[in-house]
């Protein structure tokens, strides 16, 4: 979310200590998600964080890189589209 909301202010030229209304979970409702769904939505996520990271425990090191590399591009992916939403 941290990281969402710098990026885009930046790239708007908004500072980014200012409020507003550009997190991921306003960005989830105005792509249709009711307010319970887009809790659920990051609820999911910290669960699919925290199975990675118990996979990592007993990961080898290929294992490790592999699941950062695919990690890092869907996060990459999912901050792309959603930088894409009107705020």
């Amino acid at each position: 979310d941290t990281t969402l909301v710098t990026i885009s202010r930046l790239r708007r030229w908004v500072p980014p200590y200012m409020g507003g209304k550009d997190h991921f979970s306003h960005r989830l409702v105005t792509l249709g998600l009711t307010h319970r769904e887009a809790v659920l939505v990051l609820y999911l996520i910290a669960v699919a964080f925290g199975m990675c990271a118990l996979f990592l425990l007993s990961a080898s090191v290929e294992e490790g890189y592999f699941t950062a590399g695919v990690v890092s591009v869907t996060c990459l992916l999912v901050l792309i589209r959603l930088e894409k939403v009107p705020v």
